[in-house]
Formats: C-alpha cells, structure tokens, sequence
C-alpha cells in the first residue's frame, strides 16, 4: 500500500511563509520574510523594502546610515501594517531572520507571544531583554531547526502525491533541479 507525504506541519509552514515573503523583498543586504498568524490562520506576510511608491533599494541602491540601510522597513514592520490592525494577541511570527530589538518589541506590543525564526541574527542586541520578556509575558523565542531545503522538498514531495500539483511522472527533486544546493 502506497504511503501519501505528510503535509507541512504548523512550524513548516509558518517557516515556509515567511521564506515564501522573503522572495519579495528588495533590500539584499538582508532579504528577510515573516509571516504572522492567529489562531494557527495566517494573518499577514511581510518582507523588507521601502515603504509602497518609494524607491527600492533593488532598483536605485541602499540609502546607509551608520551601517544600516535606513529605506527599507522590517519584514517584520510590514507584516504587522499589512495585517490591517487585526487582533495578534497571543499569535505567532515566523520570520526568516531573529528579529531586531524594535521588532521583537513591535511583535510585543501587539500581543504576539511565540516568535519563530530560522537564523540568526545579532543575537547579542537583543539577548536580555528577551529574557525579560520571557519571564514577565511569558515570550517564545525559538530558533527552528529547519532547513530550507527541506521545506522546499517535503513541499515537491506533497505535491506529486494524490491531488498534488505535481503528477507523479514528471518528479521533480531539489537534487535533480540544482545539485549543489544539497552541498550546503
């Protein structure tokens, strides 16, 4: 008897939206994506770049200040003006990147309680007023031990199942599209 793939579990496939937001964003400095949910539904996805009608770094460059490109919004920032005011609180973020110490206090401030991301990312900015928050509101920051590459197979996988996207004849493998993708 043949086995259907699994699907995505919910840590899957918040990571998998967040990369999914991520393939939009226009700052390459550090392209990052969230994606934020409710009730385990998702809400809204955001990624980095100028605020709509600006100009994007992708198009006429960075705009650096102190190190940091100033014309891009968060993914995070983003993600939370794109939900519409929605009630967050006690939701979930996903992002592809550990959000910054504004974000982490944007993702405070409108309820959101279990914060999920895949790397990291100036990990010491932000270390102890994580912990603060985790002892008084009862905060998740947790890194997710997930590979992109993973996601994106079990995906393929999924889909050249029954009712998938894929038929079974035409497979198609992470490994057979790009082998060096697996050498990371």
């Amino acid at each position: 008897m043949h086995e259907d793939p699994p699907r995505l579990s919910f840590l899957e496939y918040g990571s998998f939206l967040a990369y999914g937001a991520s393939l939009r964003a226009t700052c390459r400095r550090k392209i990052v994506g969230c994606a934020l949910f409710k009730d385990k539904r998702v809400v809204a996805t955001g990624y980095n770049g100028a605020p709509a009608g600006a100009p994007q770094c992708d198009e006429v460059g960075h705009l650096m200040v102190d190190g940091h490109c100033v014309r891009v919004t968060h993914a995070e920032r983003n993600a939370v003006l794109f939900s519409g005011g929605r009630d967050l609180s006690g939701g979930y973020a996903f992002v592809t990147t550990r959000p910054c110490k504004d974000c982490f206090n944007l993702f405070l401030a409108v309820g959101i309680k279990n914060i999920y991301y895949l790397e990291d990312y100036r990990k010491e900015d932000t270390e102890e007023h994580v912990e603060m928050a985790r002892k008084e509101q009862g905060v998740i920051l947790e890194k997710i031990d997930s590979c992109v590459v993973r996601l994106l197979q079990k995906s393929l996988e999924f889909h050249q199942g029954p009712g998938g996207l894929l038929i079974a004849r035409n497979k198609l493998t992470i490994e057979e599209y790009n082998p060096e993708m697996m050498d990371h």
